[in-house]
């Protein structure tokens, strides 16, 4: 049984990448893709790493970019599986 003290570190990224898109914050949009991107599969780091590059340029473009992603993370196959907190996802890439 987890701890209800243990914070799982890419749904709180994921909670957290929400809430700056919805207060348009690039910052904190940009912080969360990069810190998300150390967690995840390859391929989706290398989305968020792109979101946060994309954050400062296009913060439209980077919220539509996010909610894509974070559909991703929270579906089928995303952070809360067997697999455990904090382990790298093997989320299928929708780009290939």
């Amino acid at each position: 049984m987890r701890d209800s003290m243990t914070v799982d570190p890419i749904g709180a990224l994921v909670n957290g990448g929400d809430w700056a898109c919805a207060h348009a914050d690039e910052n904190g949009l940009a912080t969360v893709c990069e810190e998300l991107a150390a967690l995840v599969d390859p391929r989706l780091s290398k989305r968020a790493a792109q979101i946060a590059g994309l954050v400062f340029a296009d913060m439209a473009e980077a919220t539509g970019a996010w909610s894509e992603l974070s559909r991703m993370l929270r579906g089928e196959g995303g952070w809360m599986t067997e697999r455990g907190v904090g382990s790298r996802l093997a989320i299928s890439d929708p780009d290939g």
